[in-house]
């Protein structure tokens, strides 16, 4: 019996020759959840879990070069932590 995994969101498809697919995804709008082949896994298969994990592990992680990990570099900087100038100080004041 698996445990409910939270944030998955479940898709129910109907296939062309009418059929239906039940699709899972990690989140909504996130990633499906499939295995090495590409192969879209059931809540049954025990890579289910194994999946759901990999792709929340994947969503924390930011892409090399992005803003978020510049901005994130400078504030970490010494230019940043260091005392600010009086007009920035005077600009801050006012607001």
């Amino acid at each position: 019996m698996r445990k409910h995994l939270p944030g998955t969101n479940r898709s129910v498809k109907t296939l062309a020759d009418g059929r239906t697919r039940v699709y899972f995804y990690a989140w909504r709008g996130g990633p499906m959840l499939k295995d090495e082949t590409g192969e879209p896994l059931t809540e049954t298969d025990p890579r289910f879990f194994v999946a759901y994990t990999d792709a929340h592990r994947s969503r924390t992680k930011r892409p090399e070069g992005s803003m978020f990990n510049l901005i994130a570099s400078f504030r970490a900087s010494a230019e940043y932590t260091t005392e600010i100038s009086d007009r920035t100080y005077q600009l801050q004041s006012l607001s």
